[in-house]
């Protein structure tokens, strides 16, 4: 069974940038739920909808840190989002930590690097035993 690409429902493209994961209530003012939109779409739509989009429209989810959406829409007000809880909350995820530098509100410690490298060395043990094992 092959994958098969999704193509964006606005221009039809299948080779595209994603868009930002949106709150549902945001989400269903540029498209429909089940909709695929690339980042070029969305902000058509958004334009053309009169739609406000915010870091307070951002989904917290692993995505939209490692994509860089987060920290775009950071840069573009003085005071962390509502939800800054949920935020911290999935920051510290590996996925997250290996794609992307986290923000100051994400990361008021600064204790990203030093949880990147703890990670790094559990999956080197980890890829060590399993060669050590399988000797």
């Amino acid at each position: 069974m092959s994958a098969k690409l999704r193509r964006c429902d606005g221009c039809g493209k299948r080779s595209f940038r994603p868009a930002p994961m949106l709150r549902d209530e945001v989400w269903l003012k540029l498209a429909d739920e089940h909709d695929t939109l690339c980042d070029k779409c969305t902000w058509r739509r958004q334009r053309e909808r009169h739609v406000s989009i915010t870091i307070n429209s951002l989904k917290p989810c692993p995505v939209n840190l490692a994509r860089g959406w987060f920290n775009l829409f950071a840069r573009l007000v003085n005071a962390p989002p509502e939800n800054i809880a949920e935020w911290r909350a999935i920051a510290f995820d590996p996925w997250v930590l290996f794609r992307t530098e986290l923000h100051p509100w994400l990361d008021p410690d600064g204790a990203a690097p030093r949880a990147r490298n703890q990670f790094s060395r559990w999956l080197e043990e980890q890829w060590l035993n399993e060669q050590e094992a399988a000797r």
